[in-house]
This record gives C-alpha cells, structure tokens and sequence, in this order.
C-alpha cells in the first residue's frame, strides 16, 4: 500500500521473519534509519517473508497456499524493511505507505517460502566508473538447488515456483531470466 503521491519515493519492502532474543524495549519508539542490521544481529535466524519492488503490483498467494506462522519453529518477530529512493533529494517527504498481512486460522494445502538466486551484493562486485555497458552474470546450477532441497524436510514431490522476481537498482536498465 503506497501512499498516494510517494510512488517515486518507496523503492522496496522486505518482511523477514526473526527468531530472536527481543524485549518490548527494543522496540520503545520504533527502529532508526539504518538500524536493520543491529535488528538482524538479534535474530538467532532469519529469513525472508515476502517482497515488494517498484515497478511491481500487489502480491496475493494463491488461494490454497500460505505462509506458515503460529508453530513451534516460527518467527517470535516479523521486522518490515523499506528502503527508500530518492534522487532529488525532496526535502520534508513523509511516508505513511505499509503492508497489508492477512492472516487465518484455516491452514492451507501448501506452505510458501522463497528462493533467492543470483548475484548478491558485496564488495568486490564493483563497476568501473564510466562504463556504457558492465554485465554481471549469476548462474544457479542445478546441482548446487538439487543439494539444498535433498537436505531440507521438504516433501518428495519437491517444489513447484509459482512466482519470479528480479531486481536491479537504478544502476541497472535491463535484466534478464534465462533457463
């Protein structure tokens, strides 16, 4: 749910899902800019929820699947990260725009979760000044997902992706989904 007017301004959410050591003190007036990796250093895990990015509409699950909260291995805390973008440099912006999470007591056939795959960000992905053109190029092998999901609980039948989602910063002008 973006605010009417700040459509430029929110660039993307992130919802992750933290098992951690939290007091109600931690969050006494809220979190400050920038404050997110003291946040995630709390955690004892944690992993991504759901995501958001501009140029993107608003996400449903399909009916029959969910995102499973409420058990014993669960998040205690679900930590919203919003990142903003703004180029200008407008001053006195003010953002009221969030998220809406619908939650029910009706389990579904399916539990959700996500994937990320490609090229993350670090230090020695940099591009040389003045570039016209600089790619970057991730490769997920299907030896290195086959791995991870023969180790994981999840059931025989595997996975089915019903979703995709690419992101690049305003560095970027194009990218591509190759199988």
């Amino acid at each position: 749910m973006i605010k009417e007017g700040n459509e430029g301004l929110v660039h993307h959410y992130a919802v992750y899902g933290c098992h951690g050591g939290f007091t109600e003190n931690d969050f006494h007036g809220g979190v400050k800019c920038f404050a997110t990796w003291e946040m995630y250093t709390k955690c004892q895990k944690f992993h991504m929820i759901t995501v958001w990015a501009v140029g993107l509409q608003a996400f449903y699950l399909p009916p029959h699947v969910g995102i499973p909260i409420g058990g014993n291995d669960s998040p205690n805390i679900f930590l919203l990260e919003v990142a903003y973008d703004n180029p200008q440099n407008i001053k006195g912006r003010q953002d009221s725009s969030g998220v809406n999470l619908y939650y029910t007591d009706k389990l579904r056939k399916y539990d959700s979760g996500l994937v990320s795959v490609g090229v993350d960000i670090n230090d020695w992905q940099i591009v040389p000044p003045k570039q016209k053109d600089w790619i970057s190029t991730g490769y997920c092998m299907h030896q290195c997902t086959e791995s991870m999901f023969k180790s994981s609980s999840l059931p025989e039948g595997g996975i089915k992706v019903f979703a995709t989602f690419m992101h690049i910063h305003s560095a970027g002008h194009a990218n591509t989904n190759r199988s």
